[in-house]
């Protein structure tokens, strides 16, 4: 798994110049990176054996309107994917909000019968 240094080399590629790097608490078995960089954009690299599955989690959101990380790059051993934007809340329009993105990820099958 990447230092600091080595996620900051990794999204560089793809995201510009890196200002700041930061850990965040990530999924257990996951490392998580919060970058900032030089234009002002928050990027997040993920490192584990996970990432592939969760960058597939994440576009198939996506196809059906509910908001997810955009993914910018996946490697074998790491991903890097946009922020989301918003803020925590408790209001009732947001946990409507929730159950209807809910409903459409519900919507979702595979070829096979199953989730994505």
């Amino acid at each position: 798994m990447p230092d600091p240094t080595e996620a900051a080399a990794l999204a560089a590629p793809v995201v510009g110049p890196v200002a700041r790097v930061e850990s965040v608490q990530g999924f257990a078995g996951n490392q998580t990176f919060r970058l900032f960089t030089e234009a002002g954009e928050t990027v997040y690299l993920k490192s584990g054996s996970t990432i592939e599955a969760e960058a597939r989690a994440c576009s198939l959101a996506r196809s059906v309107d509910v908001p997810a990380p955009r993914i910018l790059a996946v490697g074998t051993t790491y991903l890097i994917c946009a922020e989301v934007p918003g803020v925590p809340s408790g209001d009732d329009a947001v946990i409507t909000e929730l159950g209807r993105g809910l409903r459409r990820l519900h919507t979702i099958a595979g070829n096979d019968g199953n989730w994505g």
